[in-house]
């Protein structure tokens, strides 16, 4: 027994020594690289390195470097040399060094294996017969801000200019534009036969935020921003001048650069502006037919210096008792200008939607919607239009008996004025439901916004015209809201426009239907802003009244102003 339990014993201990010798194997196999930090070159600024053993191989390899770690890895300041095949001397430039400050520099060395070897830390405190300088105007910046560097430097004939780290130019003076508000570090690096040195200074961009109230002119309806930065606002003439139309053109501060009237549409309203694909202007509304003593719908097109193109071109239907109203234009991507609205039948005595649409500069010779309406039972008034891509008509608006509530509703029309079947659809709990926008999503999807009852009203529909769960949702933002803008946000979130308890309304609603914020603005009265815009700079750009008055408010990215 004794003899067997040896034999077993001497056995596992030779198996277990074969296997140690198997791993002590593998890992012998796998060669490590040998790095060295070299010396420092103040004339260029340069260390020269050297790997004395590849490994494996070598993946990348350079220095590191800084002035507040040591030692220093390679989540500080680096070279990237890539992979080589062969030992030797290497040379990194080492950028971006502070004057007169301590570094800790060190060569590495990255192989296949993924692990990193280091050489030894050298220190150097670098100083320089070159001095770099720059300065650059001191005042308070807003973005978009563009600003100009002054070089300043001495014994200095090349030179680096850098935006956060990023490479921006070699010139001897530099010019750029912050976009964005934030603080920006700015480094010039330069050198000359004396050696080299940097300098480092913040620049501070603010929002640009402003609030104007313009007593001249009256309710604002529509912003369009243009691709130069500046911006139109569609606005009614101030009450007293003739009820006339003004398209004021603003720039990024808000500042008013052009004005341009139209006063051969006397006792006019306008309703809504898109800018067109070659980049015109077309404006649709209505105007008063004092033969009858009844609206038309007109459009006009216009350049942005408010140059007529086209127009401006009535809008109206037989019998000559109807009273037509366009409140929206769209454009297809075949180039044709729709515009919506709602007419009323004396016959029925009851409102219908009214259509026309056109190719923009013959709209009114050549129709390929002849001015119509869409005859139904009850009152249906189209409010906002969109296109999709398959030249479908997509319109947003209300139904409901006359005298009695309505429902959100929304119509499909193709390119030809056919109402599509099953349409229209309605949304609603008979508590007074109004879509007064439709905007398009990703997805061949559809947003409509209004209100019910006393609550902001949200409506998805797909490519069918079926809500998406968990639309519709009312919103309650904690009084009477109304939404008449909406701005469709990348991260699914959605800034609306419109009034609150008689002030007016920026509010942001996330992707789960929170309430993110809510500011009002203006005085207790009848303010609103009929239209928003997100702006290039994050910011929100609404337009609407306040006391009678054109109001326009540019804020940050959480709606406020300061």
């Amino acid at each position: 027994m004794k003899t067997i339990f040896q034999l077993i014993l001497g056995v596992w201990l030779l198996l277990a020594v074969f296997s140690c010798g198997e791993e002590l194997k593998e890992i012998a196999s796998v060669q490590s690289p040998a790095v060295t930090t070299g010396n420092f070159d103040p004339a260029d600024m340069t260390v020269a390195g050297q790997l004395t053993a590849l490994g494996d191989g070598i993946v990348q390899h350079g220095h590191v470097w800084s002035s507040t770690n040591n030692p220093p890895t390679t989540a500080d300041n680096t070279t990237e040399l890539g992979a080589t095949t062969s030992t030797g001397s290497f040379t990194s430039e080492l950028e971006l060094l502070e004057p007169n400050a301590t570094h800790y520099i060190r060569a590495y060395a990255i192989d296949v294996h993924g692990r990193t070897f280091y050489g030894e830390v050298i220190l150097i405190n670098p100083t320089s017969g070159v001095t770099a300088a720059f300065t650059f105007p001191n005042q308070d910046y807003k973005a978009p801000a563009t600003v100009v560097f002054t070089n300043n430097s001495v014994n200095a004939n090349t030179y680096k200019w850098y935006v956060d780290n990023d490479f921006q130019a070699n010139t001897q003076h530099f010019t750029h534009k912050f976009m964005l508000p934030g603080t920006y570090n700015v480094k010039l690096v330069v050198s000359g036969d004396l050696g080299k040195d940097s300098v480092t200074n913040d620049v501070n961009v603010s929002w640009n935020t402003f609030l104007l109230t313009k007593a001249e002119y009256g309710e604002a309806k529509k912003i369009v921003l243009l691709d130069n930065g500046n911006t139109l606002i569609l606005a009614k003439r101030a009450s007293g001048q003739n009820s006339g139309i003004v398209l004021l053109k603003l720039d990024v501060f808000g500042n008013t650069i052009g004005e341009y009237l139209f006063n051969d549409l006397p006792n006019s309203e306008p309703y809504d502006m898109i800018k067109l694909s070659d980049g015109t202007i077309a404006i649709v509304g209505s105007v008063l037919n004092t033969s009858v003593n009844n609206s038309d719908g007109f459009y006009l097109r216009v350049d942005t210096i408010g140059n007529k193109l086209r127009g401006p071109i009535s809008l109206s239907l037989s019998p000559n008792n109807s009273s037509e109203i366009a409140y929206s234009v769209t454009q297809t991507p075949t180039g044709y200008v729709l515009v919506a609205g709602r007419v009323n039948n004396p016959i029925a005595g009851d409102f219908d939607v009214f259509i026309a649409s056109g190719q923009p500069a013959s709209f009114g010779n050549s129709f390929g919607i002849l001015p119509q309406r869409i005859s139904l039972p009850d009152n249906e008034i189209g409010y906002a239009v969109v296109a999709d891509a398959g030249n479908n008509i997509w319109i947003a608006g209300s139904k409901g008996a006359p005298g009695s509530h309505t429902d959100a509703m929304l119509m499909k029309i193709d390119e030809f004025g056919t109402l599509a079947a099953g349409y229209p659809k309605t949304f609603g709990t008979g508590e007074f439901e109004v879509a007064s926008t439709i905007t398009a999503l990703p997805g061949n999807s559809f947003m409509l916004s209004g209100r019910s009852a006393q609550d902001i009203y949200l409506v998805q529909v797909n490519s069918s015209g079926s809500a998406i769960a968990p639309y519709p949702r009312q919103i309650d933002g904690g009084g009477l809201e109304f939404a008449y803008a909406l701005i469709a946000q990348t991260d699914g979130s959605y800034v609306l426009g419109g009034i609150k308890d008689g002030n007016a309304m920026l509010v942001k609603i996330s992707n789960n239907n929170q309430i993110n914020w809510i500011e009002s603005f203006g005085s207790v009265g009848d303010d609103y802003f009929r239209s928003a815009v997100a702006t290039p700079d994050g910011g929100f750009l609404a337009a609407g009244v306040q006391n009678g008055s054109l109001y326009i408010v540019k804020t940050n990215d959480l709606g406020k102003t300061q």
